[in-house]
């Protein structure tokens, strides 16, 4: 906290008190819509050198669908050859929607 010295040096946009209440919404909002999946970022290093998913990565991904997530894979080079924000909010909405839905988690 304040007191102790941590945080201090933490962005304003990650302190509570300091995000806008409209982001703060949005964030809850696509927290309850989107519960149970998970989005993995897979760069360079999650890969062999004919872009096979490691088979530690795979035995992760498959822990967390046994464990009732959804897993979504973005490969880097999928997501560097996107343009723009606009085409990268484009991906995302495509990749959650092929998702389906999940079931709500306890």
């Amino acid at each position: 906290g304040a007191a102790s010295g941590e945080g201090d040096d933490a962005p304003a946009e990650l302190l509570d008190d300091e995000v806008p209440t409209q982001a703060r919404e949005a964030v809850r909002a696509a927290t309850a819509k989107y519960a149970g999946i998970v989005i993995e970022v897979d760069g360079p290093s999650h890969y062999d050198d004919e872009r096979r998913l490691l088979p530690a990565l795979k035995m992760i991904r498959r822990h967390l669908r046994l464990a009732g997530w959804a897993v979504l894979g973005v490969p880097y080079w999928e997501w560097n050859a996107l343009k723009g924000p606009a085409r990268k909010a484009d991906y995302l909405a495509k990749l959650l929607a092929r998702a389906g839905s999940v079931p709500e988690r306890s």
